[in-house]
């Protein structure tokens, strides 16, 4: 068993038609390193990295990480390091490497590589060619500036775009959460591999707030760690009655809203899938949840996919809305509980590990269909909670309607789905 603490890894090794299987164990190391240099009938040992030809398994957190100082695709994403998980895929340096569970890896090699080799003549009109196209855009790009009465705007969007594309492509495997400091990772991100004791996943911009701003200031306080995971950008929200502010981008600003009112609550990690909001303005654009899930991606697509980032980020707890809800939601709230259920199942049924408890927020509006319900006092958080509501200046639900909620119900209320944990709900701190 691949552990920190010494003991074996059974590595499945073919190379040129030859294959064998190895075990291979270091009682005193946290870590070993495959060298591509030499193939031999057992893998290269040491305690640290030294060449760029080396890729280096090591532990974290009681799961294997690799890390390569040279370049690897894993999952098809050009990286560095990575956390290894059942289905896992690493190319490197001529191997192929797939992990079959958290102890057996199969490693292949082909010693056959396409090149592609061009004579220099050619190589120089490619240039050329491509300089003069170069050429042709920027005096294109200069002249449809010249005609455009919107300079200056044009110039701020454009901009805006690039530190945006900037923002969401910045490599962030390494990243740490810092005290003080609010981690996002936008969709397509690669997440951290960071410990979090308490996960909240939720549907929209706003709902972290509505929902769960009590037990995340709570948490807050007793010094746990707490992540935030946003399924949409709540880009068909509607601007509140009297709203004087900016109305472009509308996802935009709901994400600056987001991060002003998680900083507030305390929350050390935002997390967003970016999946499609669908309009709610009547009862004619209710969605059944298989609707929205299939627009999502579809149900077991979604499920692996928060079952990644549990698998993470580890959390002690997860935390949900209701679906199938014995209260009235909206539609993409029971969609985004049905997700996390799918995906604690899927977890289940491949042997991984699960959250120790899962808890599911109530309405406190309707907490009577929940009699066995907790509560979660909002003493002492009550005005953090108000603040962080009023931050979402765009929507009513929160602003206005969500701080006179939160104002006349003293407590928030969750429904205890599964709790394996050593102590009981009510010693947790913040619970």
């Amino acid at each position: 068993m691949f552990s920190c603490s010494g003991g074996k890894i059974l590595l499945n090794i073919e190379k040129d038609g030859h294959r064998e299987e190895v075990y291979l164990a270091d009682p005193g190391l946290k870590r070993f390193i495959f060298s591509c240099s030499e193939f031999r009938s057992q893998p290269l040992w040491q305690s640290s990295p030294a060449r760029k030809t080396e890729l280096v398994f090591c532990c974290t957190d009681g799961f294997p990480e690799v890390i390569s100082e040279g370049k690897m695709i894993f999952n098809g994403v050009s990286s560095r390091s990575g956390r290894l998980s059942p289905g896992t895929i690493l190319r490197w340096s001529g191997w192929r490497i797939s992990c079959i569970d958290y102890q057996r890896f199969h490693l292949s090699f082909s010693s056959h590589t396409l090149r592609l080799t061009f004579p220099v003549w050619f190589r120089s009109i490619l240039l050329l060619l491509l300089f003069v196209s170069c050429l042709f855009a920027l005096s294109l790009f200069v002249s449809v500036r010249a005609q455009s009465s919107q300079a200056a705007t044009a110039a701020a969007i454009v901009s805006d775009t690039v530190n945006t594309a900037t923002e969401q492509h910045e490599p962030k495997q390494s990243a740490m959460l810092e005290q003080g400091h609010l981690l996002t990772v936008a969709a397509g991100e690669t997440i951290p591999i960071v410990k979090i004791d308490v996960l909240f996943v939720h549907a929209h911009p706003d709902d972290e707030s509505l929902d769960y701003g009590a037990l995340l200031s709570r948490l807050d306080l007793e010094g746990k760690r707490t992540a935030v995971l946003l399924l949409t950008d709540g880009e068909s929200g509607i601007f509140r009655e009297g709203y004087k502010g900016e109305r472009q981008n509308l996802p935009q600003i709901r994400l600056r809203e987001v991060k002003a009112a998680l900083e507030v609550l305390g929350c050390d990690f935002f997390i967003r899938f970016g999946l499609p909001n669908h309009p709610y303005n009547g009862l004619a654009d209710v969605l059944t949840t298989g609707e929205v899930l299939d627009s999502w991606g579809g149900r077991e697509a979604l499920a692996e996919r928060i079952a990644g980032v549990i698998s993470i980020l580890q959390p002690g707890i997860i935390v949900s809305p209701d679906g199938p809800s014995a209260a009235r939601e909206h539609f993409e709230h029971e969609t985004a509980g049905i997700a996390v259920a799918a995906a604690l199942k899927y977890m289940e049924d491949k042997n991984l590990q699960l959250p120790g408890a899962h808890l599911l927020a109530v309405d406190p509006r309707q907490h009577e269909l929940y009699p066995d319900a907790l509560s979660v006092s909002r003493n002492n958080v009550l005005d953090r909670q108000r603040e962080a509501l009023r931050l979402h200046q765009t929507q009513a639900d929160a602003s206005v309607f969500g701080v006179d909620m939160v104002s006349a119900f003293r407590s928030e209320y969750y429904a205890i789905q599964s709790w394996n944990m050593e102590i009981s709900p009510h010693e947790y701190p913040g619970l």
